[in-house]
């Protein structure tokens, strides 16, 4: 019998598969002409940041004076940023990362005696959180991977299954922090 003939089932579904690696590059944008910068009402800080892979837009979480905690977004070169999110007061947010398509963010940061990653992402108009990762570790920094990882093969549609990873730092017992990840779906 032809070797190949019998390869040739076992080898189809691999030509026809999209690579992770097909997903369009970013584009880079040269930076703005003028230094811009945004002022921020007295007693506010910025917490963390994070710029939008999609354009020249900054997600803040600041803290205000009075201690209330907001992501707000910036459009660089715009006089004023606008709020899109009152974090929860019982959420004491820490890190925000962008989404690789933009679509949505991530916040974490403690709530209660847990530490919780949370997706912010927008339905009909309105911010709202999911959570997505607990733990009674801290969690410290979030990075959202840039591609998708393949994490399965869909028989029926004949094509990868894609998905992103969001990597942090979780704190062991003995005060060092070790690399996690936990998929987004």
């Amino acid at each position: 019998m032809n070797c190949s003939a019998l390869l040739s089932p076992l080898l189809l579904p691999l030509l026809t598969m999209a690579s992770v690696f097909d997903a369009p590059e970013l584009r880079v944008a040269p930076s703005p002409a003028q230094a811009a910068q945004l002022r921020l009402a007295p007693g506010t800080r910025v917490v963390d940041s994070d710029i939008s892979p999609a354009g020249p837009r900054v997600a803040l979480l600041v803290v205000d004076a009075a201690g209330a905690r907001q992501v707000v977004f910036w459009e660089i070169g715009q006089p004023q940023a606008s709020k899109i999110w009152d974090v929860p007061s019982a959420f004491a947010a820490r890190s925000i990362a962008w989404h690789p398509q933009a679509e949505a963010l991530f916040l974490s940061g403690q709530r209660g005696g847990q530490w919780v990653i949370v997706q912010l992402a927008q339905k009909g108009g309105q911010w709202s959180e999911r959570q997505v990762y607990t733990s009674r570790q801290e969690i410290r920094r979030l990075v959202a991977g840039p591609r998708p990882y393949a994490l399965d093969y869909d028989e029926a549609r004949h094509q990868q299954v894609l998905a992103y990873r969001l990597f942090f730092g979780l704190r062991g017992a003995d005060g060092s922090y070790s690399i996690r990840s936990v998929t987004e779906e």
